[in-house]
């Protein structure tokens, strides 16, 4: 790996640089495949170490009932995402410690005063024009771009594993186009009450929306919330559940129509091993075990969501 690390500080730019910063991330990787371990132990080595990377600990320790193996996973897995790691002890009380870089030396003077009027400023067009993951990865430097390919694969590989929703921030909707489908939704009795329900939903944290089948619940009010928030120009991101795979992608695809827009842009979907969304998608249906896995994972995907939609609640699961 040292050896890597000499070509990166050689290049002064260029092509060159990038492929040498690309290597040096796909042989991480690869270290990674080569040292074999059991997924159970996989994933959970993996979600502990994004925990800690985002949380205030300075220093983790894990048990001594390790195996060499699984002690040279989490060293190699700490490497590729900038942790420091080192095993302690002997025979069956050797354990592994992980700790953060001290980097506060290094960014004690890099500080940066903006304005309140700037600060708006700038949050509005990031929220408008939001930095994809592709875009992030270029503005870090050469030297590190390889580590955060690398972390980015492993993360989309553990959501699809673990039912957990994507990240994202929320942002100002953009203006629904005119579609075919613009006459069937004005006969929707839940079109009547679109005012009230809007409404409602601004005064309350929790609201609970009672129609017959086939009122257009499901497919109009996630609607409402967009054709608000852009009305206003508030920003909003919003998860809608269903109860099945196959009711999830169906009607994201019929809401994404009824808006003149593709699959994965504003609309999108999240269910077992397949996503179609995008870093611009602001209304993400998914399958109830995709929104409680999220929550089970402790992380903070959902403090950048504003509305949770769950359709189809039984009355026998709320009364008992």
């Amino acid at each position: 790996m040292s050896r890597h690390r000499r070509v990166l500080r050689r290049q002064p730019g260029g092509a060159a640089g990038d492929w040498a910063a690309g290597a040096a991330g796909r042989a991480r990787a690869e270290a990674l495949r080569e040292v074999g371990v059991d997924e159970v132990v996989e994933m959970a080595v993996q979600l502990a170490l994004e925990r800690f990377r985002s949380g205030d600990e300075a220093e983790m320790e894990f048990p001594s009932s390790f195996t060499s193996t699984e002690r040279a996973f989490v060293h190699r897995l700490c490497q590729s995402l900038g942790l420091v790691s080192k095993s302690k002890g002997k025979g069956a009380n050797r354990y592994l410690t992980v700790r953060k870089k001290d980097v506060s030396e290094a960014h004690a003077g890099m500080t940066c005063g903006l304005a309140l009027r700037t600060k708006h400023a700038v949050r509005s067009l990031i929220q408008r024009f939001p930095v994809t993951n592709k875009e992030g990865t270029e503005l870090l430097p050469r030297t590190e771009r390889g580590n955060a390919c690398a972390v980015e694969s492993e993360n989309k590989e553990v959501n699809k594993i673990t039912f957990r929703l994507n990240d994202g921030i929320p942002q100002v909707p953009v203006k629904r186009g005119e579609s075919e489908f613009d006459s069937f939704r004005q006969s929707l009795p839940v079109l009547e009450k679109q005012e009230e329900i809007v409404q409602i939903i601004k005064d309350n944290k929790i609201v609970l929306i009672i129609g017959e089948t086939g009122s257009g619940k499901t497919t109009q009010i996630p609607q409402f919330i967009l054709d608000d928030c852009y009305k206003n120009g508030t920003a909003c991101r919003v998860f809608c559940t269903q109860p099945r795979r196959l009711a999830a992608v169906a009607v994201a695809e019929r809401v994404a129509a009824e808006r003149r827009e593709k699959i994965g842009q504003t609309i999108g979907y999240q269910i077992r091993l397949e996503s179609r969304v995008s870093p611009k998608t602001l209304v993400t249906f998914c399958t109830n075990d995709m929104l409680l896995g999220t929550l089970m994972a402790g992380d903070s995907t959902l403090s950048t969501v504003t509305h949770v939609i769950v359709v189809s609640i039984l009355w026998s699961f709320m009364w008992g």
